[in-house]
């Protein structure tokens, strides 16, 4: 089986890809976020899935 397609598949194992206007449209509805939070967010955690769900949680309990 192709690997890229069973990473698709995983959206934990994914990384968003801030240039791309479709990740950015699917990642923002995903995680409830704007664009600028989700731009934020990649920036500070970097484009990893996981990290970047972290960063929001935490970021969202001091605020």
């Amino acid at each position: 089986m192709n690997e890229t397609s069973q990473e698709q598949n995983r959206p934990e194992g994914e990384h968003i890809d801030i240039g791309d206007p479709n990740d950015v449209r699917r990642w923002t509805r995903e995680l409830q976020v704007d664009e600028r939070t989700l731009r934020v967010a990649v920036r500070e955690a970097g484009t990893s899935v996981p990290a970047v769900r972290h960063y929001l949680h935490t970021s969202r309990v001091r605020s």
